[in-house]
This record gives C-alpha cells, structure tokens and sequence, in this order.
C-alpha cells in the first residue's frame, strides 16, 4: 500500500548522524587468536539521528535504530521517527528473509503519519497500518513482490470555508489492499512498476497503478553525465470517488521550480486549496558536467528540464457549499534551469534554480530548491 498523499517529501536540508552503536558483550578465550572477522558481525543494532530543514515543514527531527540481528542472523529489524511543527511519521519494518527458505523473502512494514493544516493543506490527517510482503528474486537485476495492506485514515478539522470537496472526504475510514510491484534493474538505468486493488469502508473501490524508468548516460568519456526519468501514475476508481488521502500531490519533486501541492486542480472559491488530482505524468532529464572546471572536483555545474502534469477529479463540485466547479482538466507545466553541486566537508550541496516555463496564475511556484546531505 503507497504512502497516503500527505507524508512528508523530501527534505530541503538533511543532515544524518550515526549516534552509537550497540555492541554484543562476548567472552574470548585469550589463547586463541581471533580470526578475522566482519567488522559488522558484533553490532545487535545502530542508533541514528536526523536534524533537517523543509521550507514548507519548518525544522524536522528524526530518530532512528536498525538491528540486522534481530531475534538470530539474518533478521532485521528497524524503526524511524520524524517530528515537525506541523507534521510527525513513524515507522517500523521487520525483514526475515529465510521465512519460507530463500525465496520469497519476507518482510513486514507498519506506520503511522499524521499532518496538521497549514500552507499546504487545509485540513488535518491522521494515518496507520501495516502491509506484510513477500519479494521473490527472480533474477539478479529482477524482482517481484506481493503485499498486503490494512490502514485506517481519518480527515479531520478543516478550515472554516473549506472545499466541499474535501468536506466531502472528513471521518475515518479503513482501507484494505492486495497488490505487486516489480522492478527491473538494466545496465545505466532501471523501471518499476506497481499497482493494487483497494476496498474501503466508504465504499469505495479502486486500482491504484504507478510506473516508473530512470536511465544513466555517460557520452565523451564521462565528460557529460545524462540524468533522465519518467514516472506516471493513476488512479482508477470502480465505485465512489477518490480520498484526498489516496490521490496525487506533486511539486519539485516532478516539475522543479513549484512548491509541493504548488500545481494541479485546486479550489479558487475556497482558499486556493490544493485538491490533489487521480492521474499524474512527470519527466525530466539533467546534463551534468563533471570535468568542466578540471582544477575544481567539488563542484559539479549542470542544466535540466523537467515537464509534467496533474490532473483528474471524480467530484469537481467545489466552493463552501459545493456550488461552484473546479477545473481538473490536464494542464502541461514545464520548467528549464540550472544546478550546482557543491561536495564539501562530509556531505552534498545541491542547488537548484529553476524557471517555470507556463505556470497558471493560481500555481505555488519556488524558483530555488536546496538540499543538503551528510552523514557522519
């Protein structure tokens, strides 16, 4: 089951430090030599921490631990937490490769997310669940999964005039799944796709399918390096209408230079609210240029272009009292720009400055993007 609409993207600042790690005590006989060991075969388990920064989140914290020991050998097990002013995610996975022999492999996801309204969305949610999983490995490079998923969701408190459309979504419901994924790595680039059916407590029923191909050219020696990526998705509903918390939300993620929610249908009667849309289809492609200031290694010049779409609605009766439509119709957003790699100290700087070719009136644009990662 995909993360619901409103989790937390990426962030524009990211900084990672392992904390301590937790070492299993054991006697050794000191007239035996010890033989060589991994390094890694001692360690029950790692702490980490995360400090980061989002621009439409605020400052984020997180806190994790990984155990790859976890009740025997070759079990894993971890657990991650995130907290900002308007949001908070965790989650806990467990992995058992040697459950049914060596293939499938099983593994079993369960989280809980929660948003609060702010710029982005004008209500407040709360989600949890848990999908178990088993990941066949077909080939070296190729891989298929079946998973199953329970959630419950809830739409709660929103704003004063808010969209009937997502009045119309307010409550809790819980939601049951049954779906693949399949991936295919190929030499420079690899694709993936899933899709699953869900049954939801209100009646609804659809398939939810999401497709991706990324690919790696490197011409002149490495001279250029050729980023490029599609990615589509939709979802088909057979009975009811779409959840705010099922359907799409994009930003700089697929088009740069627009805020998260900053494009797709929204409602001008209601304050501008982001609705999200049933279908979406981005693409890109970056050209990097490593050794063009030979003398230079830490810094890595670039352009990109990036071009997409979101769009569909099953309800497009929006304002306050549900009187006036809302446009859902497929509206191409585009943007050209530049990029900077900065690999300083223990991590990357990257910046993006973006110009949005065709924005509508009522987009959220964010013509500069910046991320930061480092670990220690």
């Amino acid at each position: 089951m995909t993360d619901s609409a409103g989790a937390i993207r990426a962030s524009l600042f990211a900084l990672a430090v392992v904390v301590a790690p937790v070492v299993a005590a054991a006697q050794q006989d000191p007239t035996v030599a010890a033989a060589p060991t991994d390094p890694n075969e001692g360690l029950l388990g790692q702490f980490s921490a995360r400090l980061a920064y989002n621009s439409e989140w605020g400052p984020i914290l997180g806190l994790g631990f990984t155990s790859n020991r976890f009740l025997g050998q070759n079990q894993k097990f971890s657990f991650s937490g995130e907290v900002s002013k308007d949001s908070s995610r965790y989650a806990f996975a467990y992995d058992n490769p040697d459950m049914f022999g060596t293939n499938p492999a099983f593994s079993l996801g369960i989280y809980r997310n929660a948003t609060q309204a702010n710029d982005i969305f004008t209500f407040d949610t709360v989600s949890y669940g848990i999908e178990p999983r088993a990941t066949w490995q077909l080939s070296a490079d190729r891989s298929l999964t079946v998973f199953a998923g329970w959630s419950r969701d809830t739409v709660e408190n929103l704003v004063a005039g808010g969209s009937a459309i997502l009045a119309a979504d307010l409550g809790d419901r819980t939601r049951g799944a049954l779906g693949l994924r399949f991936r295919q790595q190929f030499e420079g680039g690899s694709f993936a796709f899933s899709t699953e059916y869900d049954s939801a407590s209100d009646d609804s029923r659809f398939v939810k399918s999401l497709a991706s191909l990324s690919y790696r050219w490197q011409p002149d020696g490495g001279a250029v390096v050729i980023d490029s990526g599609v990615k589509a998705g939709t979802i088909a509903m057979s009975q009811g209408n779409s959840n705010v918390g099922d359907r799409f939300f994009l930003g700089a993620d697929a088009v740069r230079g627009f805020a998260f929610g900053g494009f797709g249908p929204r409602d001008l009667n209601a304050g501008n609210a982001a609705l999200g849309g049933n279908n979406y289809v981005a693409a890109r492609i970056d050209a990097y240029f490593p050794k063009l200031f030979s003398q230079v290694d830490w810094f890595i010049p670039g352009v990109f272009l990036d071009v997409g779409s979101l769009w569909g609605l099953d309800n497009v009766n929006g304002g306050p009292a549900g009187a006036n439509p809302v446009d859902d119709s497929q509206i191409w957003r585009s943007s050209v720009g530049l990029s900077m790699q900065f690999h300083v100290g223990p991590g990357a700087l990257r910046v993006f400055v973006a110009n949005p070719i065709n924005p509508q009136s009522y987009d959220q644009t964010q013509n500069v993007q910046v991320t930061f990662d480092a670990r220690f």
